[in-house]
């Protein structure tokens, strides 16, 4: 059982580490930048002052080895682009619950509505008709 269990959480474990990975490189290989609509017409100067902020004027590799030393070893996955001075922890941890909420509905909708396609499924077995 310790075996079976040992085994899931190494899958599960590489599973989040492939997933981190590509996200990561999907947006790096983005056309432009995360923050290229958020700078818009600024001073050449101040884009640079955000790109050197955000590491975005290092190669790419650098870029994702300290993100995911930073992920690894604090699981700090760095500043929020998109809402200024919050870390993306912060933004995840508010919306967390609001999240749960739409999954645990979702939930609910799909077994409601499963539990009576197979109740109705299971009154007419054998027949073509569905009622």
């Amino acid at each position: 059982m310790l075996k079976f269990i040992g085994k899931r959480l190494a899958y599960a474990i590489l599973t989040l580490f492939l997933i981190a990975t590509a996200t990561f490189f999907l947006v790096a290989g983005a056309p432009g930048d995360p923050i290229a609509a958020k700078v818009g017409q600024m001073p050449e100067q101040a884009q640079e002052i955000i790109e050197k902020k955000y590491g975005l004027d290092k190669p790419v590799f650098q870029r994702y080895t300290t993100y995911m030393k930073n992920l690894i070893t604090t699981g700090d996955f760095g500043e929020s682009i998109v809402y200024t001075g919050k870390s993306a922890n912060d933004v995840i941890k508010e919306n967390t619950w609001t999240s749960a909420k739409i999954g645990l509905l979702a939930i609910l909708f799909q077994v409601t509505i499963g539990v009576a396609l197979g109740m109705i499924a299971a009154l007419n077995r054998g027949s073509r008709s569905i009622m």
